[in-house]
């Protein structure tokens, strides 16, 4: 079975889905905390945040670590009122 290479085009400009306020709101909490550095990004449509665990030296500490920073400011977030769209 041959296969065919996929083609992937950049979105273009104006056709991405509006920003998830609350998302983007809660992750540039995060990154300016300086505690971790996460990426909003859009899968199949949908606005999400974007982390990467790999580095050598990490380990499950850290992910639970990362994990109530995401919650502590999503919550913090969630408070505000603020979370449209």
């Amino acid at each position: 079975m041959t296969s065919r290479p996929h083609k992937i085009a950049p979105p273009a400009a104006g056709l991405l889905p509006p920003p998830r306020q609350h998302t983007r709101r809660w992750t540039k909490t995060v990154n300016d905390s300086g505690r971790a550095y996460l990426t909003p990004a859009i899968a199949k449509g949908q606005w999400m945040t974007r982390i990467s665990i790999g580095g050598e030296y990490s380990s499950l500490v850290h992910v639970k670590e990362l994990w109530d920073i995401m919650r502590d400011a999503a919550s913090v977030s969630d408070a505000t009122g603020k979370n449209c769209s």
